[in-house]
């Protein structure tokens, strides 16, 4: 990503995967809006969780199979499109992920209280308490004192980073 001025900018970059390249590459500029348009409606109506044979996954990129998301693709399509950016999990969300890394927390020492009333999830160690928000790996997030903002990616595919993440904000600062 780069900025063009005030907005913010995307390189996509195409080639033809022949050998002295079949010209398709370049005729896809005349079509791109409907080919952009075919990309959300592909990534927005496939019914997996993450991604499938029927979405994202083909036999050439069988290597970052793990990594692929369709969530996130359509976070940075419409976002490259129309400015849109992602949305914030729900509080239910939030919790299911946080509970996903419950049982490790509790055994460094890391209480979780959930808040279903004020919607808020409450760690603490320590005599120390933290708000956890668990926000869209796509947005960056300002500091705010007692809140420890936790990346959405990393509780999805890289939980030992989360779990860090957390244990990083009880430390002394």
């Amino acid at each position: 990503m780069r900025t063009s001025g005030a907005n913010p900018a995307i390189d996509v970059y195409l080639y033809d995967a022949l050998s002295s390249g079949a010209g398709y590459s370049s005729s896809v500029a005349n079509d791109l809006n409907s080919i952009l348009d075919e990309a959300d409606k592909l990534l927005r109506n496939c019914n997996c969780q993450s991604a499938c044979q029927n979405c994202l996954m083909h036999f050439r990129n069988q290597r970052v199979h793990s990594e692929l998301d369709r969530f996130a693709g359509l976070q940075l399509l419409r976002w490259a499109r129309y400015g849109e950016t992602a949305n914030m999990p729900t509080y239910e969300e939030q919790a299911a992920y946080i509970r996903s890394l419950e049982t490790i927390l509790e055994t460094d020492g890391i209480k979780v209280n959930y808040d279903s009333i004020d919607k808020k999830i409450i760690l603490s160690q320590s005599g120390k308490t933290l708000q956890a928000i668990v926000y869209p790996g796509m947005l960056v997030i300002p500091p705010k004192k007692g809140v420890l903002y936790v990346n959405e990616a990393l509780l999805k595919y890289a939980k030992p980073y989360a779990l860090k993440q957390i244990e990083n904000g009880f430390k002394p600062s």
